[in-house]
């Protein structure tokens, strides 16, 4: 059995918090999809993602890092970052 990083196994959790938010199904979020471009998402949609993230890794992003999370990737490397 192959083994899983830190970033796949948090990249894994944010695709979820992005298929439930976005209400689409899990298989249709890609870990480089953008939010915007990729997955049609909306400002209210990245708000609720970046409230969900938060809550389900028990972390604050700075404003810096706020801006420059648009795919599951993005969030997954920051959450590994500030952990």
């Amino acid at each position: 059995m192959e083994s899983v990083g830190p970033v796949s196994e948090i990249a894994s959790e944010v695709a979820e918090i992005f298929a439930e938010v976005l209400e689409i199904p899990l298989t249709a979020v890609g870990l480089a999809d953008r939010l915007y471009e990729d997955l049609d998402g909306e400002s209210l949609q990245r708000l609720e993602i970046i409230v969900a993230v938060e809550k389900r890794f028990n972390i604050r992003f700075s404003a810096d890092q706020d801006a420059k999370l648009e795919s599951v990737q993005d969030f997954a490397e920051a959450i590994v970052s500030v952990q």
